[in-house]
């Protein structure tokens, strides 16, 4: 009674759509503060990378990713991996103080491989746990959620917020989900086209010369 969500409004899929408009989501962890570094405390934050495909009126988390602590050398490892393995369209990270730093992270990383992204920034001011209600809310009770079985990390925190020990999970969900919930986008087809079929057809008033 004390959850936000329901388990129930999870959605499950066994095989993903194979076109959509697909963004990475990526939560980081910011790098300790010098007073940890001196006390060797190891950060208990997760980082949390999360592929999304919107298909139709449905979001479909493809694959995610979470590691402990800040590991800039893992981040951008996995970063590529996903971006590459997915053909996102454009990646979204959280950014909030130190985590803005990733974006140049990773785009000097680009410049030395030679491959190239859009990389946005999601700025939000409302506190986490706002957020993540606001965002999910909505498309999860509707049944637009869409995960798959094994995806254990993001089904227990969402079953059980907020209270969890961490919810770096759903808040990439959250960040994913608002990315894919932009006004044009309803005006796309299953395919991640736009639908033309109900624009009329200019007419053809003179030929050329």
């Amino acid at each position: 009674e004390t959850c936000m969500f329901l388990p129930e409004w999870l959605q499950y899929y066994s095989e993903a759509p194979a076109s959509g408009i697909t963004v990475l989501a990526i939560v980081p962890v910011p790098p300790p503060s010098p007073g940890m570094e001196k006390k060797r405390e190891l950060a208990t934050d997760f980082e949390a990378q999360g592929v999304w495909r919107r298909y139709g009126d449905k979001f479909y988390l493809l694959e995610m990713s979470t590691m402990r602590g800040h590991q800039p050398n893992f981040t951008v490892a996995k970063f590529f991996e996903l971006a590459m393995r997915w053909k996102i369209n454009w990646a979204i990270i959280e950014a909030v103080a130190a985590q803005k730093y990733l974006k140049y992270i990773l785009e000097q990383e680009m410049i030395r491989r030679k491959q190239w992204f859009n990389i946005q920034l999601f700025e939000d001011i409302r506190s986490k746990t706002v957020r993540i209600n606001s965002i999910l809310s909505g498309p999860a009770s509707n049944g637009r959620i869409m995960v798959k079985a094994d995806q254990a990390e993001l089904i227990q925190q969402f079953s059980e917020y907020p209270n969890v020990e961490h919810d770096d999970v759903l808040d990439m969900a959250a960040i994913g989900v608002s990315s894919l919930l932009k006004p044009w986008m309803d005006d796309l087809d299953e395919k991640g086209f736009i639908d033309n079929s109900t624009v009329p057809k200019l007419r053809l008033v003179r030929n050329c010369p």
